[in-house]
Protein backbone atom coordinates (compact mmCIF):
# COMPACT_ATOMS: atom_id res chain seq x y z
CA UNK A 1 0.00 0.00 0.00
CA UNK A 2 2.04 3.31 -1.19
CA UNK A 3 2.16 6.32 0.78
CA UNK A 4 -0.11 8.95 -0.52
CA UNK A 5 1.16 11.01 -3.37
CA UNK A 6 1.18 14.88 -4.46
CA UNK A 7 -0.67 13.63 -7.34
CA UNK A 8 -3.18 11.76 -4.86
CA UNK A 9 -3.53 14.64 -3.06
CA UNK A 10 -4.56 17.01 -6.01
CA UNK A 11 -8.17 14.97 -6.66
CA UNK A 12 -9.46 17.10 -4.10
CA UNK A 13 -10.48 20.38 -6.11
CA UNK A 14 -9.79 24.07 -4.59
CA UNK A 15 -13.33 24.57 -4.68
CA UNK A 16 -13.60 21.48 -2.24
CA UNK A 17 -10.69 22.99 0.43
CA UNK A 18 -13.10 24.38 1.95
CA UNK A 19 -15.37 21.49 2.44
CA UNK A 20 -12.43 19.33 3.65
CA UNK A 21 -11.69 22.37 6.32
CA UNK A 22 -15.10 21.96 7.58
CA UNK A 23 -15.34 18.77 8.03
CA UNK A 24 -12.06 18.25 9.54
CA UNK A 25 -12.99 21.28 12.43
CA UNK A 26 -16.43 19.66 12.17
CA UNK A 27 -14.94 16.11 13.36
CA UNK A 28 -12.31 17.42 15.83
CA UNK A 29 -15.34 19.31 17.56
CA UNK A 30 -17.22 16.05 18.23
CA UNK A 31 -14.04 14.24 19.31
CA UNK A 32 -13.60 17.20 22.01
CA UNK A 33 -17.38 16.84 22.52
CA UNK A 34 -17.24 13.10 23.50
CA UNK A 35 -14.18 13.30 25.38
CA UNK A 36 -15.43 15.83 27.54
CA UNK A 37 -18.54 14.14 28.14
CA UNK A 38 -17.02 10.61 28.55
CA UNK A 39 -14.71 12.39 31.07
CA UNK A 40 -17.03 14.02 33.63
CA UNK A 41 -18.76 10.94 33.58
CA UNK A 42 -15.43 8.99 34.58
CA UNK A 43 -14.45 11.73 37.46
CA UNK A 44 -18.28 11.12 38.91
CA UNK A 45 -17.95 7.50 38.15
CA UNK A 46 -14.61 6.45 38.93
CA UNK A 47 -14.96 3.76 41.42
CA UNK A 48 -17.52 1.98 39.34
CA UNK A 49 -15.81 2.35 35.83
CA UNK A 50 -12.58 0.13 34.62
CA UNK A 51 -11.53 2.01 31.96
CA UNK A 52 -7.76 3.33 32.16
CA UNK A 53 -4.61 3.30 30.22
CA UNK A 54 -4.13 -0.44 29.48
CA UNK A 55 -7.57 -1.84 29.58
CA UNK A 56 -8.30 -3.44 26.13
CA UNK A 57 -11.43 -5.46 26.37
CA UNK A 58 -13.45 -3.06 24.03
CA UNK A 59 -10.68 -3.14 21.60
CA UNK A 60 -11.42 -6.98 20.84
CA UNK A 61 -12.67 -6.60 16.95
CA UNK A 62 -12.37 -4.06 14.55
CA UNK A 63 -15.32 -1.42 14.46
CA UNK A 64 -17.10 -0.70 11.90
CA UNK A 65 -16.81 3.31 10.77
CA UNK A 66 -18.53 6.26 8.79
CA UNK A 67 -15.61 6.79 6.34
CA UNK A 68 -14.98 10.11 7.51
CA UNK A 69 -13.72 8.70 10.78
CA UNK A 70 -11.08 6.13 8.48
CA UNK A 71 -10.29 9.60 6.64
CA UNK A 72 -9.46 12.15 9.77
CA UNK A 73 -6.70 9.20 10.89
CA UNK A 74 -5.48 8.68 7.06
CA UNK A 75 -5.39 12.74 6.41
CA UNK A 76 -4.01 13.58 9.82
CA UNK A 77 -0.98 11.28 9.60
CA UNK A 78 -0.34 11.31 5.83
CA UNK A 79 2.48 13.49 6.35
CA UNK A 80 4.44 11.14 8.83
CA UNK A 81 6.07 8.68 6.78
CA UNK A 82 7.08 6.81 10.08
CA UNK A 83 3.35 6.37 11.16
CA UNK A 84 1.86 5.44 7.42
CA UNK A 85 4.58 2.90 7.40
CA UNK A 86 2.88 1.66 10.97
CA UNK A 87 -0.29 1.94 9.74
CA UNK A 88 0.67 -0.38 6.80
CA UNK A 89 2.27 -2.68 8.91
CA UNK A 90 -0.81 -2.94 11.21
CA UNK A 91 -3.22 -3.29 8.30
CA UNK A 92 -1.75 -5.68 5.98
CA UNK A 93 -2.44 -8.58 8.04
CA UNK A 94 -6.79 -7.66 7.59
CA UNK A 95 -5.82 -7.27 3.94
CA UNK A 96 -9.66 -6.73 2.82
CA UNK A 97 -11.61 -8.44 5.72
CA UNK A 98 -14.44 -6.93 7.66
CA UNK A 99 -13.50 -8.23 10.83
CA UNK A 100 -10.66 -8.91 12.82
CA UNK A 101 -10.14 -9.36 16.64
CA UNK A 102 -8.68 -8.19 18.09
CA UNK A 103 -8.74 -4.59 16.71
CA UNK A 104 -5.56 -4.19 14.03
CA UNK A 105 -4.48 -0.94 15.54
CA UNK A 106 -3.52 -2.25 18.85
CA UNK A 107 0.26 -1.74 19.09
CA UNK A 108 1.72 -3.48 22.69
CA UNK A 109 -1.85 -2.84 24.28
CA UNK A 110 -2.27 0.75 23.06
CA UNK A 111 -4.56 2.36 20.47
CA UNK A 112 -1.93 3.87 17.73
CA UNK A 113 -4.18 6.54 16.71
CA UNK A 114 -5.51 7.02 19.96
CA UNK A 115 -5.58 10.79 19.35
CA UNK A 116 -7.82 10.25 16.34
CA UNK A 117 -10.26 6.89 17.22
CA UNK A 118 -13.51 6.60 16.25
CA UNK A 119 -16.41 8.04 18.00
CA UNK A 120 -17.68 4.37 18.90
CA UNK A 121 -13.86 3.68 21.10
CA UNK A 122 -14.47 7.37 22.66
CA UNK A 123 -17.83 6.74 23.95
CA UNK A 124 -17.29 2.72 24.92
CA UNK A 125 -17.60 2.64 28.59
CA UNK A 126 -19.71 5.29 29.92
CA UNK A 127 -23.19 4.15 29.79
CA UNK A 128 -25.35 4.34 26.81
CA UNK A 129 -28.61 5.18 26.29
CA UNK A 130 -31.19 2.20 25.12
CA UNK A 131 -34.32 3.50 23.31
CA UNK A 132 -37.58 2.55 25.24
CA UNK A 133 -35.87 0.99 28.35
CA UNK A 134 -35.58 2.96 31.50
CA UNK A 135 -32.53 4.90 32.44
CA UNK A 136 -30.74 2.25 34.53
CA UNK A 137 -31.11 -0.42 32.12
CA UNK A 138 -28.65 1.40 30.24
CA UNK A 139 -25.52 -0.13 27.77
CA UNK A 140 -22.03 -0.50 29.42
CA UNK A 141 -18.35 -2.34 29.30
CA UNK A 142 -19.76 -5.33 31.46
CA UNK A 143 -16.72 -4.28 33.58
CA UNK A 144 -18.46 -1.17 34.64
CA UNK A 145 -21.57 -0.64 36.57
CA UNK A 146 -21.36 -4.77 37.45
CA UNK A 147 -22.54 -4.48 41.21
CA UNK A 148 -25.52 -4.29 42.97
CA UNK A 149 -27.07 -0.73 43.05
CA UNK A 150 -24.23 0.49 41.14
CA UNK A 151 -26.68 1.39 37.92
CA UNK A 152 -28.88 3.46 40.17
CA UNK A 153 -26.46 5.88 41.08
CA UNK A 154 -26.04 7.13 36.96
CA UNK A 155 -28.01 9.94 36.37
CA UNK A 156 -29.11 11.03 33.12
CA UNK A 157 -26.42 13.63 32.42
CA UNK A 158 -24.14 10.24 32.40
CA UNK A 159 -26.03 8.24 29.83
CA UNK A 160 -24.89 8.98 26.35
CA UNK A 161 -27.27 9.49 23.68
CA UNK A 162 -25.60 7.46 20.58
CA UNK A 163 -27.94 7.65 17.61
CA UNK A 164 -27.13 11.58 18.30
CA UNK A 165 -23.55 11.25 18.05
CA UNK A 166 -24.63 8.88 15.40
CA UNK A 167 -26.63 11.44 13.23
CA UNK A 168 -24.26 14.24 13.93
CA UNK A 169 -21.39 12.11 12.20
CA UNK A 170 -23.85 10.88 9.30
CA UNK A 171 -24.09 14.78 8.71
CA UNK A 172 -20.13 15.16 8.49
CA UNK A 173 -19.81 12.02 6.46
CA UNK A 174 -22.18 13.19 4.41
CA UNK A 175 -20.51 16.71 3.76
CA UNK A 176 -17.02 14.60 3.37
CA UNK A 177 -18.48 13.13 0.20
CA UNK A 178 -18.81 16.47 -1.46
CA UNK A 179 -15.00 16.84 -1.49
CA UNK A 180 -14.22 13.32 -2.99
CA UNK A 181 -14.94 12.36 -6.69
CA UNK A 182 -15.64 8.79 -5.46
CA UNK A 183 -17.32 9.48 -1.76
CA UNK A 184 -20.81 8.85 -3.30
CA UNK A 185 -19.57 5.69 -4.23
CA UNK A 186 -18.43 4.51 -0.69
CA UNK A 187 -20.75 2.16 2.18
CA UNK A 188 -22.19 4.34 4.49
CA UNK A 189 -19.93 2.35 7.00
CA UNK A 190 -16.94 0.28 6.77
CA UNK A 191 -13.83 -1.47 8.81
CA UNK A 192 -11.72 1.15 10.03
CA UNK A 193 -8.60 -0.60 8.39
CA UNK A 194 -10.41 -1.04 5.01
CA UNK A 195 -11.28 2.50 5.24
CA UNK A 196 -7.80 3.97 6.62
CA UNK A 197 -6.03 1.66 4.02
CA UNK A 198 -8.86 3.15 1.26
CA UNK A 199 -7.71 6.74 2.34
CA UNK A 200 -4.04 6.52 2.60
CA UNK A 201 -4.07 4.99 -0.63
CA UNK A 202 -6.14 7.28 -2.60
CA UNK A 203 -4.30 10.41 -1.30
CA UNK A 204 -7.62 12.15 -0.09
Amino acid sequence: MPIATPEGASRVTAAASDVVAEVRAGLLKLHEKTDLFFDQVLSRHRPRMQCAPGCVPCCGRMPSVFPVEAWIIAHELSADKDMVRLLERLIKPVGNRDEAKPCPLLERGRCAVYALRPIICRSHGAPIKVPGRPLDRFDACPLNFNEPGMRQLVTAEDVLDIDRLNQILAVIDGMSRQAFPEGAGLDLRMPLAKGISYFLRTGF
